[in-house]
């Protein structure tokens, strides 16, 4: 019995060892454990069993062991293994006591591997916790729009009956410089939370890269020193700035991770490559041409072979749980890619890291923008406006009566839909909020353009991500606009849906 028995144990797929208590001494072990730990049988038996538990599992194991009697001689408990280059996989974990002649005990352990299983639960908590992350951003996007809205109007008339070039007026103006900046921070966190939704147009990098590392400055310690050698002058990449900053950030943040025990410094180089070499392009499979190169260098621990090879890994990362989700340089690579671009590194252990990322460049675009000296467009057209909130209804009539329109407005779309039921005529455009309580902007629209059908609509909305510009125009609304509500983009949308009509 006793042959019968070592070779079902060692034929077992499973994970096998029997020690000692007390000391832990491993007597027995199969070959599904040396292949797994990675060292020998002759190496495994006589040692401590311990040693292949992590340590800050070994508190709870020692308490379960301690839990086993004869007459309770056999439980589960999940604690990892340590493994080969000092991976970690979890296993399902059974002693049992066992009692031999002699008064001899011994425990038996047989473990089985559910790695992959908790890995696909920590993916499947992971992509959770992004969905959430979204649901929530959306909403306090809605939310926090309209309030910009409402701060950004309210400065923009402000504005206008103040003198120009006054004290009062260069402050009002930095408002508006300062409320910009919160809308394209809260489009940014949108986008983020949409994962991929992004909108590529030509941007100029260097001004990007800067406000990203003035935002990243913000969340360092003051006393982390960042170089900066900014010189691409004017190089105009096609992406979203939203992905630049979060390339900027991940490198730089990953940056930080490997000085901040060391106190060594941070450098961040830009560049404009007026000629790519063609030799090497090919060896990256880049396009030759002009290119942009963002150089990120920390002097920190570096990095060993085997970790560098894997960086891009999704879900790999050398930081402690709850300190990192191995996701960051995963996105940066799927970012660069999706724009064309390469990022390469390179690391020496106890030296540092340099990652070099190569964007190509594209022409700078025709100058179609609006010159901001120039008039903002107006008309005396008669106008419905609706919107729950009652201090941005109000906002907008001011606004859209200072360009001349005969403005009424509702802060209830029942009341609104109504109105326009019994003067259908009396009004040549309606512009409305997406949510309300009762009834929606969408229903409204729909139940207006029932009444007339040829009744041009804008439909404005802080965030959602159940309407788009394609399915708006389907329903037969003309426009949709983003909050927060900027009076020359607003008042320039209103007047090509009305010439247009």
């Amino acid at each position: 019995m006793q042959y019968v028995y070592r070779d079902i144990v060692e034929r077992s797929p499973f994970l096998i060892c029997r020690f000692l208590p007390g000391d832990g001494t491993i007597t027995l072990v199969n070959e599904a454990l040396c292949l797994c730990s990675g060292t020998p049988r002759e190496e495994l038996v006589g040692t401590d069993f311990f040693c292949l538990v992590p340590r800050e599992d070994h508190t709870l194991l020692r308490d379960h062991l301690v839990a086993l009697t004869r007459e309770n001689p056999q439980a589960t408990i999940e604690h990892a293994l340590l493994c080969p280059g000092g991976t970690r996989q979890y296993r399902w974990i059974t002693e049992a006591l066992f009692h031999h002649n002699g008064g001899i005990y011994e425990y038996q352990s047989i473990g089985q591997d559910i790695t992959e299983t908790k890995n696909q639960e920590t993916h499947a908590h992971h992509a959770q916790k992004m969905e959430a992350i979204g649901t929530l951003a959306g909403g306090i996007a809605h939310d926090f729009n309209n309030i910009l809205s409402g701060i950004l109007g309210f400065t923009e008339l402000a504005i206008m009956e103040t003198e120009q070039g006054s004290s009062i007026n260069k402050k009002l103006e930095h408002v508006i410089k300062s409320g910009n900046r919160a809308k394209e921070l809260i489009k940014q966190i949108l986008l983020f939370s949409r994962q991929g939704d992004d909108e590529k147009k030509p941007i100029h990098i260097q001004a990007v890269i800067e406000d990203a590392l003035k935002m990243l400055r913000a969340s360092l310690p003051s006393s982390q020193e960042i170089f900066q050698v900014l010189d691409a002058g004017d190089a105009i990449v096609e992406a979203d700035p939203t992905q630049i900053h979060q390339i900027v950030i991940n490198l730089c943040t990953n940056a930080y991770d490997a000085v901040m025990d060391t106190g060594g410094f941070i450098e961040v180089k830009l560049f404009h490559r007026k000629k790519r070499d063609r030799t090497g392009s090919e060896a990256t499979g880049e396009k030759p041409g002009s290119c942009v190169e963002l150089i990120v260098t920390d002097t920190g621990s570096g990095m060993a072979p085997q970790v560098m090879a894997r960086i891009f890994d999704p879900y790999y990362t050398t930081k402690e749980k709850g300190k990192g989700t191995g996701l960051g340089l995963a996105i940066v690579h799927g970012i660069i890619k999706g724009l064309g671009g390469t990022i390469t590194v390179q690391s020496i252990q106890g030296k540092g890291t340099t990652f070099s990322v190569l964007l190509p460049g594209v022409d700078p675009p025709g100058d179609d923008r609006t010159d901001e000296n120039t008039p903002i467009p107006t008309g005396n057209e008669r106008i419905l406006f609706v919107d729950d909130e009652e201090d941005l209804t109000d906002m907008v009539r001011q606004m859209l009566e200072l360009l001349g329109y005969h403005v009424t407005t509702r802060t209830g779309s029942i009341d609104a839909l109504e109105l326009f039921r019994t003067h259908a005529d009396s009004f040549d455009l309606v512009i409305t909020d997406l949510i309300m309580p009762k009834l929606t902007g969408e229903d409204l629209a729909r139940n207006i353009l029932s009444i007339r059908e040829d009744i041009p609509i804008i439909l404005c909305t802080g965030f959602s991500d159940a309407i788009t510009e394609e399915t708006t125009l389907a329903l037969g609304i003309r426009r949709l606009i983003m909050k927060p509500l900027v009076l020359r983009e607003f008042a320039q949308v209103i007047r090509s849906v009305l010439d247009t009509d």
